[in-house]
Parts: structure tokens; sequence; C-alpha cells
């Protein structure tokens, strides 16, 4: 009867300590998640562009709905061309630099929305296309 209840006994300890340690690690997640979100608001803030309210409408899609940016024809061209990018703060949108893009992008895929340095990668031997120009003006 003593080694049942020791045995119990001591089951009872493992399970708690397994719980504790499941606890903790989901806490540190958290933890981790927090200050992953907490570096992407730091990067935006700081590297944010000021944004034109009488400029140019650049269209593009968030979570399959039409989204719309008022910025300078210069960074129109500059988001086509991959050397700016647009991202997601809280319910915002903001313009940052690539190489601040590429940092949220390291931290949280899902705040980048507009980042078009996979244009500069297509290569122009395979492209039948190539040869013409696409507008920069063209507005959808």
């Amino acid at each position: 009867m003593v080694d049942e209840a020791k045995e119990l006994a001591q089951k009872a300890q493992a399970e708690k300590i397994e719980r504790d340690r499941e606890l903790n690690q989901l806490r540190q997640q958290q933890e981790e998640q927090k200050q992953l979100a907490a570096q992407v608001k730091q990067i935006i803030e700081l590297n944010r562009l000021p944004r034109d309210p009488e400029g140019l409408a650049y269209n593009f899609t968030d979570d399959n709905k039409v989204k719309r940016l008022y910025v300078s024809e210069t960074m129109r061209d500059q988001i086509a061309e991959g050397r700016l990018a647009i991202v997601k703060l809280g319910q915002q949108y903001e313009v940052v630099s690539a190489e601040a893009a590429r940092k949220i992008q390291s931290r949280d895929t899902a705040g980048v929305i507009v980042f078009n340095e996979q244009n500069k990668i297509v290569d122009a031997v395979d492209d039948a296309y190539a040869q013409y120009q696409v507008p920069d003006d063209l507005i959808w």
C-alpha cells in the first residue's frame, strides 16, 4: 500500500513538472512574439516615409481587399521598382525603405504588404515580353 501511494505521488509530481514546463515554454513563445512585434513597430516608426495626401494613388491589395495610399510620383515609382515597400502597422499602412522591409520581413512576413523585390529576379532571357516596357503610370 505504501509503495502504491509513493508511485502515485511520484507520477503526480512528474505530471506537474511536465505541465509547468509546457506552460513556461508557452509563456516564453508569447514573450518572443511580443518582442518581435515591438521590434517591427519600432522599425516601422523609425523608418516610415512621409506620404503625400495630394499625390498619386497607389493601389494594392491586403487580405483580398483593394487599399489605396497617396504618395508622390517618385515614391510610387520606387515602390514599383522595389526600392520602397508598403508595410502594415496596426490598421495603418506605411511606406518604408527596402532595407527596413527586409528587416521586417525577417521578423514578420505578414507585416510586409507590398515589396516588389522579387521582380528583379526575373531572367530576361526566359521572358518573352522583356523587350516591351510596362508603363509605370498604369492605374488599375
